[in-house]
């Protein structure tokens, strides 16, 4: 499952979704310059 990251200049820090509902959400609702989105950072396993 990838994981992708988003960076807020304004807040000064990083959020991290592997959901990709959240991830267009956040693209569609907080586009850059709020959230800028710097796509998929890793893969985690979808079980343990």
């Amino acid at each position: 499952m990838a994981v992708t990251r988003f960076w807020s200049p304004k807040k000064r820090h990083h959020f991290y979704t592997a959901d990709p509902v959240e991830r267009d959400t956040v693209l569609r609702l907080w586009p850059s310059p709020i959230w800028d989105y710097e796509g998929e950072v890793f893969r985690v396993p979808t079980a343990g």
